[in-house]
């Protein structure tokens, strides 16, 4: 979706992804994990840390969107404490410096998760009867999708608008593996290329409404 809305708008799209990495600026181990676990939270707090000053400091960017799927971890500060405020108070620091170098900042709330209900393998197998078989109640799939991301973006002071996806996968009751005729998903829960596609002029709604539709320069911070 991105990389059409940005060719078609003629915006220069900068991608900073790191596997498994949430795009917060903490140590995501707790204090007495293993060094594995140390290592890799060390890795992804550099990253993460690194490409926000590389984003802050970039004056030819104008807007960041940034996005991450939902951890059962914690995140630590340098003190070894951890808490949601914590978490969210840092997500809207890193925001708030983006904000202050002139940029506007878009956080995309997480997709429903349908645990171990495969989408195409749903769908292929229940051709008639997809929208029934392959569904979820909307509750159980949104369950657990609170993300800090999502929780930062909704504090009082947060500088960041949000986008929520869920309404193209869900009603109020279910959660769908096909809408129309597109598989929504190509796992349990990442949502397949052709489907993110369909959202491009919901979205591009939403940046227009927002006001950032005419900026030219764009940074992606995510997390997958």
């Amino acid at each position: 979706m991105l990389d059409e809305l940005g060719k078609d708008e003629n915006w220069n799209i900068q991608g900073y992804t790191k596997n498994s990495c949430s795009p917060v600026p903490l140590d995501s181990a707790a204090p007495d994990s293993d060094r594995s676990e140390q290592a890799d939270s060390e890795a992804c707090k550099e990253f993460v840390q690194n490409a926000s000053t590389e984003i802050g400091q970039d004056d030819n960017i104008d807007a960041v969107i940034t996005a991450g799927s939902p951890t059962d971890h914690g995140f630590y500060d340098v003190s070894g404490a951890h808490s949601d405020s914590i978490a969210v108070d840092t997500v809207n620091d890193m925001w708030r410096a983006w904000e202050d170098s002139g940029k506007e900042v878009i956080a995309i709330g997480e997709v429903p998760h349908f645990e171990k209900l495969n989408g195409p393998t749903c769908v292929e197998t229940n051709p008639d009867d997809a929208a029934e078989a392959c569904s979820l109640p909307a509750d159980d799939a949104n369950e657990g999708r609170q993300t800090v991301l999502t929780s930062a973006a909704d504090a009082q002071d947060s500088p960041a608008q949000f986008y929520d996806p869920t309404p193209g996968i869900c009603d109020d009751e279910q959660c769908y593996s096909m809408v129309g005729n597109l598989v929504t998903r190509y796992d349990e829960n990442h949502m397949s290329a052709d489907f993110s596609r369909s959202f491009r002029s919901d979205f591009e709604q939403f940046l227009e409404d927002q006001n950032v539709l005419g900026q030219s320069n764009t940074a992606t911070l995510t997390a997958h």
